[in-house]
């Protein structure tokens, strides 16, 4: 039986893992990749960390496999700054950088990393416009979005790098996709009206412009032929 308790304390530590050495609760030890043995149970215990493997957490939407997925609005819906409701999943792939602190710092790290991702997007977005999450900002917006994040984490002393945001689906929320679309199309209608009023003045800017100064050059020929022509008779 004794020795039956002493092999149970073997272990193996896989090549992306540490193992934290709890004695009593009290965190004595930690273990690289490899087969290991620690005092057992209730003496140690041991925590295995993924510590260089790349985790990822879907903000906004869950993935229910099979391609399926399912939207969670009380995620995804957020305000804008010009006070618009924006529709957006984003995903974000995080590591462990602090075992210690990962194992004691935080209870709960994937729900804890689900939240700041969640405040820190919230917070972005209120202060873009929804035309520019939507269009020209959204790299800035991931940026912004991982710093914060980070930010929140090491405040949390959670031992845990944000790697990448990068968000997925940006669109408006499907009771007013239609209405939305008729604005863009409306919007594109005046741009592009714009720019075919931009292209005629281009064209006609130069022409009329070229007449004036032909006119000009054609009167200062004729009356230099009239002051010469009356200049001879006199």
């Amino acid at each position: 039986a004794f020795l039956l308790w002493c092999a149970s304390g073997v272990y193996t530590v896989a090549a992306d893992e540490e193992a934290l050495v709890l004695q009593f609760g009290k965190h004595v030890d930690t273990k690289g990749p490899g087969l290991r043995w620690h005092l057992p149970y209730p003496i140690e215990v041991v925590e295995k960390v993924p510590v260089t493997r790349v985790q990822r957490l879907a903000i906004g939407v869950k993935d229910l496999g099979g391609g399926r997925r399912q939207q969670r609005s009380h995620e995804s819906l957020m305000l804008t700054q010009d006070e618009n409701i924006v529709d957006i999943s984003f995903m974000v792939q995080y590591k462990i950088k602090a075992v210690g602190d990962y194992i004691f710092n935080i209870d709960a790290p994937e729900k804890t990393v689900r939240d700041a991702a969640e405040s820190a997007i919230r917070e972005v977005i209120g202060r873009t416009m929804i035309d520019d999450v939507l269009t020209t900002r959204k790299a800035e917006v991931e940026i912004e979005t991982q710093e914060l994040i980070q930010s929140i984490l090491d405040a949390y002393k959670s031992g845990i790098s944000v790697t990448s945001v990068n968000l997925q689906d940006v669109k408006p929320p499907e009771a007013v996709a239609h209405e939305f679309k008729d604005v863009q199309a409306a919007k594109e209608d005046k741009e592009r009206a714009k720019n075919e009023a931009q292209a005629y003045a281009n064209d006609i800017t130069p022409k009329a412009r070229g007449e004036a100064k032909k006119m000009v050059l054609d009167a200062e020929a004729y009356e230099k032929e009239v002051v010469d022509r009356a200049q001879g008779q006199a």
